[in-house]
């Protein structure tokens, strides 16, 4: 075996740097705020296009249930490419089913009381759509249909209004346990990452980027695999 000249905690330092400068550069060359938005969001997809596993794709989205309800549209969602199909799609709008959706994430500029009031209430509309679940037929039998796995949600910018970055009213704000509105985990770029799992916040400043998107592997395979969709329910939907 040929040893690195790298050490792991070096890698990710560099992709660290080269990431904070994108963002960095996005913001001062885009005066308009929207215009900076869109720039962070692509810098954040290519980012998690980039290192995710292929089985997962990443996109700016609305998310859709059998039943035609709609979520408010994603910044970024983390969904199934594999097994489930996209519903619809028309100069750039997305829409994909529930069933095949893993995570979602808002990107904003800073971390602010009212950004992740607005993350928290992006991540309702999605995980009150309704998920179906079927039976999976393979060659030894059926797997059973099994109860969809809660979807993770999460906030991205590039700093914070808080000082420190996440302060003890910064911790208080995303501490909100209601179900449908906890954010996973979230990343400022600049400087820090937390997950908030099974009541436990947990913050770090150490390599914030590679943290957070190691925290989201874990999540991940944690959470599994996205359920098999229910296209009875779809067909169903269709014939009223």
């Amino acid at each position: 075996m040929v040893k690195s000249d790298h050490k792991l905690q070096e890698v990710y330092q560099q992709i660290q740097g080269q990431f904070v400068e994108k963002l960095s550069n996005g913001r001062g060359v885009f005066g308009h705020p929207g215009t900076k938005g869109e720039v962070s969001e692509a810098e954040w997809i290519a980012l998690l296009g980039e290192y995710l596993p292929h089985r997962y794709k990443v996109n700016r989205a609305f998310v859709m249930d059998h039943g035609g309800n709609v979520s408010d549209q994603i910044d970024l969602v983390i969904y199934d490419s594999h097994f489930t199909p996209r519903l619809y799609s028309q100069q750039g709008s997305q829409f994909i089913p529930a069933e095949s959706v893993y995570a979602v994430f808002e990107v904003k500029q800073n971390l602010s009381r009212e950004n992740i009031t607005y993350a928290q209430d992006k991540a309702q509309s999605v995980r009150k759509l309704i998920r179906t679940s079927s039976n999976i037929t393979h060659a030894g039998g059926t797997f059973e249909a099994r109860k969809p796995p809660e979807i993770i949600a999460g906030i991205l910018t590039y700093e914070s209004d808080y000082s420190p970055a996440i302060s003890e009213t910064a911790m208080a704000h995303l501490k909100n346990t209601d179900p449908q509105k906890i954010l996973n985990l979230g990343c400022v770029a600049s400087s820090t990452s937390f997950t908030f799992e099974d009541g436990n916040f947990i913050q770090t400043d150490k390599l914030p980027i590679a943290m957070f998107f190691m925290n989201f592997l874990r999540l991940l395979q944690k959470m599994g695999s996205v359920p098999a969709i229910n296209y009875t329910d779809y067909l169903n939907s269709l014939n009223e």
